[in-house]
């Protein structure tokens, strides 16, 4: 049952931080929400939990496009984001899903969720120059700074990457931007899974600009970027049958956020499952497969968390995508010596326990 929302509209961190105070004082449990366009990733919420919305906390703090940083407050949409970088001829590099037009810069560095371009340019962690964030005592944080040559103290932005609010309440973060592609290209190829994964991994020792790479319904999906010479030259060596453009734009968009028809399955659980980038096709019955292998989309009857199991056999690890789930939290419970290292940080962030409670372990 959620007792209070509270809204933050604040001016600024301290102002936040301030307002939110006598909840923490009081051990109140706390449901950290912003767009709430991931809120199907996790647990749910607490019984006798206060929503704290972060939406109208919004606005690019700054923008230095000759420095490739930008900063914003964690309520500032993606969309808003993308369409200031995109004016100035910039992105996010890890091309990030969105799930909603609601969908905040604050959710995405919560979740840690990077999109297709990931295999060129890396996850969101890497991205990320700064944060603030509110802890679990109600302190005040920042950790970074807003420039791309900062190397003072331990690079503790990085940990806030992916832990859902148990951690603490992103209020600002500074992520370093990248120039857009000069042209990019889809090339489609027409494999099974295996000869998929035999390409895609024979490429990465080639100079060749993948930046996507996606198996669906018995089709491999290979992007290029980069200068107009490189990608020109690398079509040449690579060949297949070239996408068009807007139908290539709208397939990479889907991918990144789900929405292709063979995800969705009202009686079945998908699944995302992490993997080393040797694990043979047939070690799972994937319906989707992109990041050259290392990232398999599984669907599961509902209520099956066995793919837990599954997923530590083959070394990796699994989360739960499906939007109905009613109960659990859809992560792979940490073991051993990485689940005491999880208990020990959140015990030093947030001692008591009060933020996203339900995300945690």
């Amino acid at each position: 049952m959620i007792t209070k929302r509270l809204n933050i509209n604040e001016t600024s961190s301290d102002n936040v931080a301030e307002i939110l105070s006598p909840f923490f004082e009081n051990g109140t449990q706390l449901e950290i929400i912003g767009g709430n366009t991931r809120s199907f990733l996790g647990g749910f919420p607490e019984v006798e939990a206060n929503i704290v919305d972060f939406s109208g906390f919004k606005g690019i703090t700054s923008y230095e496009p000759s420095e490739l940083v930008i900063s914003s407050r964690s309520g500032t949409t993606l969309n808003h984001i993308q369409t200031i970088l995109s004016e100035r001829g910039q992105m996010l590099p890890f091309e990030p899903p969105q799930f909603g037009i609601g969908s905040t810069i604050g959710g995405l560095v919560a979740s840690g969720l990077s999109g297709p371009r990931r295999v060129m340019h890396g996850p969101v962690r890497d991205h990320i120059l700064g944060i603030e964030i509110i802890d679990g005592r109600g302190k005040l944080l920042r950790f970074g700074g807003k420039v791309i040559k900062n190397v003072a103290g331990f690079d503790v932005s990085r940990l806030l990457v992916g832990s859902y609010g148990t951690l603490g309440m992103i209020t600002e973060v500074s992520i370093k931007v990248l120039p857009k592609p000069e042209r990019e290209s889809t090339q489609l190829f027409e494999l099974d899974l295996q000869s998929s994964l035999d390409k895609v991994r024979a490429l990465n020792s080639k100079p060749i600009p993948v930046s996507a790479s996606t198996w669906i319904d018995g089709v491999l999906y290979l992007r290029l970027s980069g200068t107009d010479d490189g990608v020109r030259i690398a079509l040449a060596k690579l060949g297949g049958e070239t996408e068009q453009n807007d139908r290539a734009t709208c397939f990479w968009k889907n991918i990144c956020n789900l929405s292709l028809p063979a995800l969705q399955n009202t009686d079945r659980w998908l699944w995302r499952v992490s993997l080393p980038g040797n694990i043979k096709a047939s070690a799972l019955d994937s319906v989707m497969v992109d990041w050259h292998g290392r990232q398999r989309w599984v669907l599961e009857a509902r209520d099956d968390t066995s793919i837990f199991s599954k997923a530590i056999e083959l070394g990796g690890h699994a989360t739960c995508f499906s939007r109905d789930r009613s109960s659990g939290s859809g992560f792979q419970p940490p073991s051993g010596s990485l689940g005491e290292l999880n208990r020990k940080v959140r015990s030093v962030l947030d001692p008591h326990f009060l933020l996203n409670r339900n995300k945690g372990i």
